[in-house]
Order: C-alpha cells, then structure tokens, then sequence
C-alpha cells in the first residue's frame, strides 16, 4: 500500500507499508508505548508533563514515518521531524545545563541535516530519483555508464 502527497516541499511525499516496514512500525509502536508506561512513574514528579507526552508522540509518528518512507527526501523530512521535536527532552528539566546541551543538540541536527539535505540533491542530481525502489538500478545505471559496464540485479 503506497500513499503520495504530491508537490509538497517541491519533491512531494512518499509513504508505502510492505510487510518489512510493517515489522519494523510493530516493533517501534511496541518500544514507544512501553517507554510511555515506564515515563509515567519516571515523570511523577516534573513539571509540564503534557508537553513532554505531547512531544512524545510527535517523536513517535515522526519515527513511523521514517519506516514508512518509500524515498529519501520523505525519510529526510520525518528524520528531521523526529530530530526537532525530540529537543524538548533534552531540555526538559530547563536548567542551565539542560539548555545548554539543548541548544547543542539542536546545533548538531541541523548542521548534520543541512548536510544530508545537500547529499540528497547531489544524488538526486547524478541519478534522477530518491525512490527506495528506483535507487539501486538508477546507480547501477550512473555507474556503469562511467565505467563503461552496466549492472542488473
């Protein structure tokens, strides 16, 4: 089953459940909701508890939505969801501290975002897709072609 929002960010969303990525969303969906049973005894005593399990769950979707991405520019963009909204447990407690190192992370994800934005539109650019599927072949193809040989799978 695929799912496609067209025209989004220039490049569109891509989302497909196979039997692998149903797997992996079984194990993550199992994972995130015992983390959650554990947080409630483990959060009893903080503050701003409905941020934190708000957060949570936008972590959490955005961690399904990169298994069930079906290229790499979807994957991107709920990575970089996945990164964002998991700041505000690092800098839950709001100490010093805790901000600090929140603003270290945050510094962390978007340089290594930016740089992972510019390989994708360099691969893109080489080999005409970011489809999972196509990518393998596209390569191939981009490959062969430089050293003469083409490969099939």
């Amino acid at each position: 089953m695929t799912y496609e929002i067209l025209n989004l960010c220039g490049q569109g969303l891509f989302l497909k459940l196979d039997g692998f990525r149903l797997v992996y969303c079984c194990i993550a969906l199992f994972m995130w909701s015992i983390s959650l049973l554990f947080s409630k005894e483990y959060f009893a005593h903080y503050s701003h508890k409905v941020r934190y399990y708000s957060f949570l769950l936008i972590t959490m979707f955005a961690t399904l939505g990169v298994f069930l991405s079906a290229d790499l520019f979807t994957l991107f963009i709920f990575f970089e969801l996945m990164s964002l909204s998991s700041y505000v447990w690092v800098a839950q407690e709001e100490t010093e501290e805790a901000l600090t190192i929140g603003v270290m992370y945050l510094a962390v994800a978007v340089i290594g975002g930016m740089v992972l934005l510019m390989g994708l539109f360099l691969l893109n650019q080489a080999v005409g897709t970011l489809k999972i599927d196509e990518l393998y072949q596209a390569v191939s193809k981009v490959w062969g072609e430089k050293s003469g040989q083409i490969y099939t799978a």
